[in-house]
């Protein structure tokens, strides 16, 4: 069995560079609107918005100001993603002090 201790986490997660390719940039967010699709409409919106932010850290978009953008362009409610986002800090994902969030899951 393993345990924590065998798990090895990367020093830098990967980010999405301001300057990506626009084909790049397209493909991440076919995958966004797919996983948006495959969510459905859930009871509870914040479990579906807490699912895309997760989405968006893991695909490099990982500071607030890309976060709020990616989900305003997936059609979520500005308030209610920072909200989501803010509320989340500590026990979905973490944030650095350069304002990158990370999974913790």
């Amino acid at each position: 069995m393993n345990s924590a201790k065998d798990i090895a986490i990367p020093d830098q997660p990967i980010t999405l560079s301001g300057d990506a390719p626009a084909a790049e940039v397209d493909e991440i967010f076919l995958r966004l609107r797919q996983l948006k699709s495959a969510l459905g409409k859930p009871t509870n919106a914040d479990n579906r918005l807490v699912a895309m932010i997760a989405a968006c850290i893991d695909e490099g978009i990982d500071t607030s100001p890309r976060i709020l953008g990616a989900a305003r362009r997936l059609g979520f409610d500005l308030r209610h993603t920072r909200r989501v986002l803010h509320s989340g800090i500590d026990h979905t994902w973490t944030r650095a002090a350069d304002d990158r969030f990370g999974n913790l899951i």
